[in-house]
């Protein structure tokens, strides 16, 4: 059977937050050579995907765009910020809800340094988006998940009908693209009834 499914944009924005306050990302970054402390002043967020835009992850148009706050980054003693945003798709998986986000993100930079050094915005934008882009992508991407409050089959009885059912899972499977709207997010997925092999 088929089922509607509503996450509150609301309750994505409190997981970012948690992710954010938690830590996940402020760090040092290593690599090529450089080393860039990252420090996330604001948390991140997730919006609407604007209907002007041409974003897409695996070919999909964006369901949603998330958004960082100012992200502080020092790299070879200069101080910039960097404001970016980038497209991602809704994912159910079994009973998963997860993000997949954009590989590249739209990444604006701007330098805060009281004396500008040999570092322009726009090769600090370069190495932001091969260097801090992906360590912030991961921290996101690693922790945005959460599961579906599913009923477990065992505590309806189904077991008393079939020894086959007792250890049969619900699943979602998605069947259309997720809708944005009045702050909420609509998922259509089937309800599918999985039971392992006989021995």
């Amino acid at each position: 059977s088929g089922v509607h499914l509503v996450v509150r944009q609301d309750f994505l924005n409190a997981l970012l937050h948690a992710v954010w306050n938690a830590g996940l990302l402020e760090g040092k970054v290593n690599a090529a050579g450089l080393a860039a402390n990252v420090s996330a002043k604001l948390p991140p967020v997730v919006r609407p995907t604007p209907a002007s835009s041409v974003c897409k992850v695996d070919g999909e148009r964006c369901d949603v765009q998330l958004q960082l706050g100012q992200v502080q980054v020092d790299l070879l003693g200069q101080g910039f910020a960097i404001n970016a945003s980038a497209g991602a798709r809704i994912q159910v998986d079994g009973g998963t809800v997860s993000l997949k986000i954009q590989q590249v993100p739209d990444i604006k930079v701007w330098e805060t340094s009281a004396i500008p050094g040999s570092l322009t915005p726009d090769t600090v934008k370069t190495l932001i988006t091969s260097l801090v882009w992906p360590m912030l992508f991961g921290a996101i991407g690693d922790n945005l998940k959460f599961q579906l409050p599913l009923p477990a089959l065992a505590a309806l009885g189904l077991a008393d009908l079939s020894p086959n059912l007792a250890s049969a899972q619900l699943q979602l499977q998605m069947h259309q693209r997720p809708s944005v709207t009045s702050g909420r997010l609509i998922l259509g997925a089937d309800l599918t009834l999985t039971t392992p092999p006989p021995p």
